[in-house]
């Protein structure tokens, strides 16, 4: 019985972390509406997509770039620290993580909530 005890809180303990990993601040996460008021607004807004490559070239939003999450380290220095950036994937797991990246280093960061799967299904349309 107390191993059973201790295996669950051991799980939890796990499933918290995971959860704390993948979730980003709600103040970073976007609406659609929201982004796309941004978008409008904001003068030099950078708009990066952290998809694969492939999955860029199927879609993806107008004026964004393609930095696939595994090159985001690396590539940091493509992105203007002076400017906000809004960061999405398809459905919001590698844009959080890209997005406490972008935290992290000092960049006003915030994600597309949703990801690009929220933006379609919303009715609004993609760039090729």
């Amino acid at each position: 019985m107390i191993v059973l005890q201790i295996v669950g809180g051991l799980v939890l303990l796990f499933l918290l972390k995971m959860w704390l990993r993948w979730s980003a601040p709600d103040d970073a996460r976007l609406s659609v509406a929201d982004a796309k008021e941004w978008i409008r607004k904001e003068k030099g807004l950078q708009i990066v997509d952290v998809r694969s490559a492939e999955d860029f070239a199927k879609g993806h939003l107008a004026k964004a770039r393609s930095i696939p999450l595994e090159e985001l380290g690396k590539r940091l220095t493509e992105i203007d620290t002076a400017q906000g950036v809004l960061v999405y994937c398809r459905f919001g797991s590698r844009s959080t993580q890209a997005l406490k990246a972008l935290l992290k280093s000092g960049y006003r960061a915030k994600l597309l909530s949703g990801g690009i799967q929220g933006w379609e299904d919303s009715g609004s349309k993609l760039a090729q």
